[in-house]
Order: structure tokens, then sequence, then C-alpha cells
């Protein structure tokens, strides 16, 4: 009697063992995802086109994404000293103690943008040699890097306001921005009074912590995005966002990105 209730004392402990062992496994991982406020990709309530393409990626995974919002700087630190993980919508800057993700999330076209009224006669992206350029806080390193076989002087402002009211009283000579913001953020009265020229590409990356949840979530990243980004519920977000023409651009860059990459490859392995 006493052996058959040992056993099964022993079969219910040993259930019981199992039960949290599953428990304990299954329990869902989180990701403290941060951005600055910049609808459509970003807003306050943690929906946005940038937003819920972490979401789409990290929920399969079996994630739980924790999304906060706050300013720029701020969100940086967050990330710099790891109470935060991830953070999207960032432009690289080497000075910054955070992982960037190896393939920018969003590509847009980089524009030149000067006054019909001057006399300025464009000759393609050698047009700005020796001239002054103005373009919002953190443009600089990216714009140096697309361009780094000319010399021309830079004005960094905090909003386009100011660059735009320099362009028109003739304090500069080209304002540098994304096509995304002039479309979006240039008023139409502004937009017809000025030329625009292509003269690169912004990449917009995520960010992550070197703490060992921003070290994971980067590896995952990496590994997923790439992929993502060439489906069909890739597309749909930014279509439901009003950010097509921007889908269009990403997802080409990123499949020329991985045919370079693959083409590097083979070469190395030859």
């Amino acid at each position: 009697m006493k052996s058959a209730l040992m056993k099964t004392v022993y079969a219910c402990l040993l259930l019981m063992l199992s039960l949290l062992s599953l428990v304990s496994s299954a329990k869902i991982k989180t990701l403290h995802l941060v951005g600055e406020l910049y609808p459509p990709a970003t807003y306050e309530d943690g929906s946005g086109q940038q937003f819920e393409l972490v979401k789409s990626i990290f929920e399969q995974l079996g994630y739980q994404v924790k999304i906060s919002v706050f300013p720029y700087k701020r969100a940086i630190k967050l990330v710099e000293t790891g109470q935060a993980d991830m953070m999207v919508g960032m432009l690289k800057d080497t000075n910054l103690n955070v992982n960037y993700s190896y393939y920018p999330h969003d590509v847009d076209n980089l524009l030149a943008i000067y006054p019909r009224v001057s006399q300025i006669q464009w000759q393609g992206s050698s047009t700005i040699q020796n001239k002054h350029l103005t373009m919002l806080l953190g443009l600089s390193e990216p714009f140096n890097k697309s361009l780094p076989d000319l010399d021309y002087q830079v004005t960094e402002v905090n909003t386009h306001e100011q660059a735009l009211k320099k362009l028109f009283f003739g304090r500069t000579d080209f304002i540098i921005d994304s096509e995304g913001t002039f479309l979006l953020l240039y008023q139409p009265k502004h937009r017809e009074n000025l030329y625009t020229q292509l003269v690169g590409f912004i990449e917009i990356y995520a960010a992550f912590s070197s703490n060992a949840n921003g070290t994971t979530a980067k590896k995952l990243w990496d590994e997923h995005f790439k992929h993502f980004i060439q489906t069909k519920s890739a597309e749909k977000i930014y279509e439901k966002w009003g950010m097509h023409r921007e889908y269009w651009i990403t997802q080409q860059y990123i499949s020329d990105k991985l045919l370079i990459d693959s083409n590097v490859k083979a070469e190395a392995e030859k």
C-alpha cells in the first residue's frame, strides 16, 4: 500500500516539474522598443509603419513588443544605457554606443533642394562643389559618406522651417533632405517654387543596445528583416500608412544589396 502511494506521489511530482518546465519555456520574451514621434512612421500610441514592421517580425518569434515614444536624444540614451533594447528611425552616427542593423529598415531618395529663381544650373552632384548646404541635425554624417569627394560647407538646423528661411533669404545654396519629407512636410506653395535633384539615398536604421536582449534582437532582426521586406505582408504595412512609394524604394534597395553581398561572397569562395 505504501509502495503504491509513494509511486503515485512520485508520479505527481514528476508531472508538476514537467508542467513548470513547460510554463518556463513558454514564457513570452519582451522586447522594449523605442522611437521618436514621427508620423506616419511612429505615433504616441505605438502604431505607425516602423513600429508595426518590428512587431510583425518579433511577435512571430514569440516576443511581446513593448513600445515607448520619447524625444530623439532621450530614446538614443535609453538604448545606449540598456534601458531599451531597440530603436527605430535612426541615422547612423559612429559616436553613439549602439549596434546598428546590417540593413536599413527604410530608404528614401536624398534631394538637393533649391529655389527656381536662383541662377544655379544643375550639372549633376558636382554642382554642390564649394556651395553652402543646410540640412537637419544628424544628416551631415551620412550625407558626407555618400559624396566623399566633394567640398562644401554644411549648416545643421533643428527644423525644416529654419532650413527654408535660410534658403529663401539667400543664406544657403541648397537644402539637403529626403524626398518623403519634401512631399509630406513642405507646403505646396513652397514646393512650387523649388527645384529638386537626386543626390543619393538616406538610410534609416534600427539600433540595438549591447545588453543580452539587444544582442539577441539584433541577430534575429538581421536574419529575418531582409526576407520579410520582400513579402506581401511588408508591402501591406507600408500601404496601410500611405508609404507605398517608400516601400518600393526600400525593397529595391535591399534587393540590390542582397545581390551585391551574394556576389561578394561567391567571389570570396572561389
